[in-house]
């Protein structure tokens, strides 16, 4: 639903409601987690949490709760040229909650959250030498590092005054984080070319036909928000109506630097349209623009030239502003049947600036022209109406339709200044479910049917731009028209003959189709490596040549997305589990078991790359006590047991591809005391 609590979706909200302070009692609770995955790297990874809570002394009407976690993790994908292991987790987060209830009817609770994460991106694996799962070549030193650090603030007030409850939620966000990426996933030497050795040559391997030896950023940014929403919620005639409405307001500002070195690798024809060779080929990249000569790869494809690229640094922010009004009323018809109707206005404004230029000092001829001071707007109204019939007490039938709304904005990633801005999107679905239980509540069953249709959906392209600074460009874009349908159901079985037994299933279907989708040609990788301007069987365009500064973006578009399948959406997902429980020696010995399938799904668009189908399977043994009045467990996990190999992601236009995690067997430990 889109109506209540936060900021507009497109797809709904998840609310997640942590436990409040106890005025009542003191108490912890601990977990501790140590295992291993079976990848490439060291794999060894560990996690600690816990949580207290206290009632603070001398007050009955004062409350403290802290939760701390740290995550460690030397990784399970193993550089082959370094020799290391990668994917490193170094994080930890602190959290406090302080309730004050100074009466009945008043209660504030502040909140404080910390994050600190000093870990390592994903690591690639580069896709020229096939699939080598949980492999790495990057020659990014001494790691593709994360470093992110988050401020969460939050005040909630609460206050019942007798002609309705009034709620103000406040909070601010202070967010950090900087990325250092190599995004050919390759090694290509120190400067001198001397690892550049072509592709098959061994360790220094890179791709002779992706158009960078080497493409390294350095990403920094900030983000900062502020939100204020205010409520008001109230009951009549003896409960059977209920009335909410309230106001949300919402700024955010975004810095971002990206600094980008590159080495591009191109025929000598591009470089020179009369060169058969990269002998001779000179180019203005010595200082002040002076000619120096092309170096050239002598491995497996010599005629491939090796061009030193320019250094760029890209400085981009953007400012919103976005407020709304909401208000939802329900209705109890009759005892066993009610109806909700709600709806929201938005109005949303986004201001915009990005530049691009050389590091170096040199004039830069492919830097896009500086885009000052872009702004736009965007206002909706989304509706909301559901019904809820209980046919018995344990079985009930429910219909919604609800509407959701994702603004417009610009392309920080974007180049062209006449290809930033993109549109909104709005969903409309309806849903039809039924949930209910039976046999003496042995048997619980969900079933649930939707359809959605989204025009505007928003989707991005990533397109190469060779020679042009920074190299890539990401567009969001929006298609006109998306429709999806999908079935999902859930069941669960205790059969009364085996004492301690539990089975459950679930399975979905979905299906989703772009119907419509107009798109100008200059905007989408075009070619098998994703450079733009490059024809091949993926997609051949009529008409005009198409002008890489969109000159003539009038007249050159293509639908070739139009009747296409949507990215990450397997058709059929479903798993089967079993638990079983049995008193063993004062405490319970517990067995779960589960299966998981996931059917083929396409990862990335163009040029298109397919998950097949895969199988999970977890299991679980534990041992549950209690000591002294203190429940205990401790539990042996094992997850993905068959080690199955698959791709969590792809990005083909970057020439690389990130894998699931391995096998992992661990041992679990917590207690908890209240």
């Amino acid at each position: 639903q889109t109506i209540l609590y936060g900021k507009n979706t497109s797809g709904g909200t998840i609310v997640i409601r942590r436990r409040k302070p106890d005025f009542e009692q003191t108490g912890a609770r601990f977990r501790a987690s140590f295992g291993n995955f079976d990848g490439e790297g060291d794999g060894d990874a560990w996690t600690v949490q816990g949580v207290f809570n206290t009632p603070l002394e001398g007050t009955d009407s004062l409350a403290l709760r802290v939760g701390y976690t740290v995550k460690g993790s030397e990784g399970y994908v193993q550089n082959v040229v370094t020799g290391e292991s990668r994917g490193e987790v170094d994080y930890e987060s602190f959290v406090t909650k302080l309730r004050f209830r100074p009466s009945e009817n008043f209660e504030a609770l502040f909140g404080w959250d910390f994050i600190r994460d000093r870990g390592d991106i994903p690591p690639q694996d580069p896709t020229f030498d096939g699939g080598q799962a949980w492999t790495n070549r990057s020659d990014r030193n001494p790691s593709e590092a994360q470093l992110y650090d988050a401020n969460i603030l939050s005040l909630d007030l609460t206050w019942d005054t007798g002609i309705g409850v009034f709620q103000s939620v406040t909070t601010h966000v202070n967010s950090t984080d900087r990325v250092l990426q190599d995004f050919d996933g390759s090694t290509c030497g120190d400067g001198t070319y001397a690892g550049c050795l072509g592709a098959g040559n061994g360790a220094g391997a890179i791709d002779n036909s992706f158009p960078f030896a080497q493409l390294h950023t350095d990403r920094d940014q900030n983000f900062d928000t502020f939100s204020q929403e205010l409520r008001w919620s109230d009951s009549f005639i003896g409960d059977r109506l209920t009335l909410t409405a309230g106001v949300f307001i919402w700024h955010h500002e975004i810095d971002l630097t990206q600094r980008s070195g590159q080495i591009t690798q191109l025929p000598p024809a591009a470089l020179d349209a009369t060169a058969t060779s990269c002998a001779g080929i000179r180019l203005p990249l010595g200082p002040g623009g002076a000619l120096v000569p092309v170096p050239f790869m002598t491995g497996a494809n010599p005629a491939v030239c090796l061009v030193p690229g320019t250094p760029s640094t890209q400085i981009s922010g953007e400012e919103a502003d976005s407020w709304s009004v909401f208000a939802s009323v329900g209705f109890d018809i009759m005892q066993n049947w009610s109806v909700t109707v709600g709806a929201r206005h938005i109005d949303e404004e986004k201001d915009f600036h990005t530049a691009y230029s050389q590091t170096d000092g040199m004039p830069c001829a492919t830097c896009a022209t500086p885009v000052d001071d872009a702004s736009d707007s965007w206002d909706d109204t989304v509706l909301e109406v559901s019904s809820d019939y209980h046919i018995t007490d344990n079985m009930m039938a429910y219909l919604a339709f609800a509407q959701g709304f994702r603004s417009g904005g610009f392309s920080i990633r974007g180049v062209q200044p006449a290809f930033l801005a993109y549109e909104p999107e709005t969903v409309d679905q309806l849903e039809i479910g039924f949930k209910g239980s039976f046999l003496e509540d042995s048997v619980q069953a969900s079933l649930a049917w939707f359809t959605t249709e989204t025009e505007g959906r928003q989707f991005s392209s990533i397109i190469l731009t060779p020679g042009a600074i920074p190299g890539t460009n990401t567009f969001i874009l929006n298609h006109d028209e998306t429709e999806f349908d999908g079935f999902e159901a859930e069941l669960g079985w205790t059969p009364p003959v085996i004492e301690g037994l539990g089975l459950y299933a679930t399975f979905g279907y979905q299906s989703g189709e772009v119907s419509s989708s107009t798109q100008r040609t200059q905007l989408l990788p075009t070619g098998p490596d994703g450079m733009f301007g490059t024809a091949d069987d993926v997609l051949q365009t009529a008409g005009p040549a198409c002008a890489a500064d969109g000159s003539n973006q009038d007249v050159c578009m293509t639908n070739f997305y139009s009747g296409s399948g949507v990215t990450r959406l397997p058709r059929f997902t479903y798993a089967l589990g079993a638990t079983y429980s049995r008193p063993i020696g004062g405490g319970t010995l517990t067995a779960d078991l589960r299966f998981k399938h996931q059917d083929n799904f396409t990862l990335f668009p163009a040029p298109r790359v397919e998950q097949a189908e895969y199988d999970l399977f977890d299991a679980t043994v534990a041992y549950d006590w209690e000591y002294s009045g203190v429940p205990w467990r401790v539990a042996l996990v094992g997850k993905n047991l068959a080690n199955e190999e698959y791709l969590e992601q792809a990005l083909p236009v970057g020439g690389f591809q990130g894998w699931g995690p391995p096998r992992y067997i661990g041992v679990d430990f917590s207690f908890e005391y209240f």
